[in-house]
């Protein structure tokens, strides 16, 4: 995946679109994000926005052992949450990742779209 990365960058591309991540890739993705680039776009199985975030820390752990928090809260700025699964999926939240919360050294999400109920309706 770093090999490609490379090569990707190489090209001066718009966006970066991973597709599912899944190990110790989002590292090389996350550094890609944070080049300079407008966006990238890529999938990640979570419960919810926030522990996408934390998520993506577990797969970063498969690269390095130090997570870099602030790498993560400054390359992602969307999360978009979809629940449920075979055809009835809805989207159920949408974050975007303000920073770091100085308080609790968390992951500050700001909520664009709050669900009506358990269900996301």
């Amino acid at each position: 995946m770093a090999d490609l990365v490379r090569s990707t960058l190489r090209l001066r591309p718009d966006r970066i679109i991973v597709g599912e991540v899944r190990g110790p890739e989002a590292l090389d993705m996350l550094k890609a994000w944070n080049t300079g680039h407008p966006g990238g776009i890529a999938t990640v199985h979570a419960n919810s926005a926030i522990s996408a975030l934390y998520r993506i820390e577990g797969l970063v752990q498969e690269a390095v052992v130090t997570v870099p928090r602030r790498l993560i809260a400054e390359a992602i700025d969307i999360i978009v949450f979809i629940s449920g699964r075979g055809l009835q999926r809805r989207i159920s939240q949408i974050a975007r990742v303000t920073g770091i919360d100085p308080d609790t050294s968390s992951y500050a999400l700001a909520d664009f779209l709050f669900p009506l109920n358990p269900q996301g309706e």
